[in-house]
């Protein structure tokens, strides 16, 4: 934008959520300065984690409590929570330093109470046995108090004050109607839409409170043949994989396994003869032809999913990634000529089966 005298005119900024100090020489630092300089790098370090979901980074894997070694508590009925790394849906890190072993029994008693456990009796497939759902969140807890040595006024009782924020975890056993909406239960949300931004910044995904337990999976638990007998978890019991979901990071462990794939794709691909043609996926279609030539594989017909018959569609989707050497390779692109999936024809099949090419 131009102003009369011909010269650009300074646009004005939209202030956002963010702000951090700007010091200057003889500036009085205040105890609310020295927080919004902490909550500054905090709420960035939480809006980058944001980028990588909420769920399980490594570890936190469920496991049955070793009731062997442990006769003397008197409590049997008990879950072994794994080392590990979660985000929430917040962008908080969920650490756990070492084994941590949840007790149930409570939780079970309220459900005798409630009459859903009947102990002597044997679940049916009519009527399957509860379970109940582990989940953590985040905390703080204050530590370390020390004695205030100043006051607002002369004659103010300084009582000592915590100089400490020690971050960690909470352990919440939830039924499944008590699941979080947005973390992937169907059951209806607290505030009656998922979408609801809450106190956040409607720029961002919304997070609220009631939703940001990270699910590790599940306990069934099943009544004891006699109802003198306690509760037991075994490992037949334990669900990790139920509700459980992963942060989409780049950690150390999927590097490890993902080395692991692809060092045993090439073994077999060598015992075999075979070549991997994965990396065709997502690329230009001159740039898949390209690749093909390269492996020695023989470029066939393009096809546009929308003029492919379902049936060699569905064939597509169901390829393998490594094939034998000089196979035909039948491509099929999206709209804007990147290919999608590709289907490979049986060694007597050179030609393209239904379907109309895409010129």
């Amino acid at each position: 934008m131009l102003t009369k005298n011909g010269q650009i005119a300074k646009t004005k900024t939209i202030a956002g959520k963010f702000k951090r100090l700007n010091y200057f020489h003889g500036m009085l630092l205040t105890e609310q300065d020295l927080q919004e300089e902490q909550a500054y790098f905090r709420e960035k370090l939480k809006l980058h984690n944001r980028f990588h979901g909420s769920g399980v980074v490594w570890g936190l894997g469920l496991r049955e409590w070793d009731f062997c070694n442990n006769e003397a508590d008197d409590c049997t009925a008990k879950v072994v929570i794994g080392a590990g790394l979660a985000l929430d849906c917040a962008g908080n890190e969920i650490v756990v330093c070492r084994d941590y072993e949840v007790d149930l029994c409570d939780h079970i008693c309220e459900l005798e109470k409630q009459g859903v456990l009947r102990p002597g009796e044997e679940c049916t497939p009519a009527e399957t046995c509860p379970k109940l759902y582990i989940g953590i969140t985040y905390c703080e807890c204050n530590s370390e108090p020390v004695q205030q040595y100043l006051g607002n006024c002369d004659d103010d009782l300084l009582h000592a004050q915590f100089s400490r924020v020690r971050e960690g975890f909470c352990v919440k056993v939830l039924r499944e109607k008590d699941l979080p909406c947005c973390g992937g239960s169907p059951g209806p949300h607290k505030n009656g839409n998922c979408h609801v931004p809450c106190d956040d910044c409607p720029g961002v995904e919304p997070c609220c409170e009631e939703d940001r337990i990270v699910i590790l999976g599940s306990v069934e638990i099943i009544p004891p043949a006699q109802p003198s007998e306690p509760y037991k978890i075994t490992a037949a019991q334990i669900d990790s994989g139920a509700r459980r979901r992963l942060a989409w990071t780049f950690a150390a462990p999927y590097w490890r396994w993902e080395d692991a794939r692809q060092g045993m794709i090439r073994a077999v691909c060598q015992a075999q003869g075979w070549r991997d043609i994965s990396g065709v996926v997502g690329r230009s279609l001159e740039a898949a032809q390209h690749e093909l030539e390269r492996l020695n594989m023989i470029p066939g017909e393009v096809y546009d999913p929308s003029q492919v018959d379902p049936l060699l569609l569905q064939q597509a989707k169901e390829a393998i990634y490594c094939v034998p050497e000089q196979s035909v390779i039948r491509l099929i692109t999206d709209a804007a000529g990147q290919c999608v999936l590709f289907a490979v024809p049986q060694p007597d099949a050179r030609t393209p089966g239904a379907g109309r090419p895409r010129k």
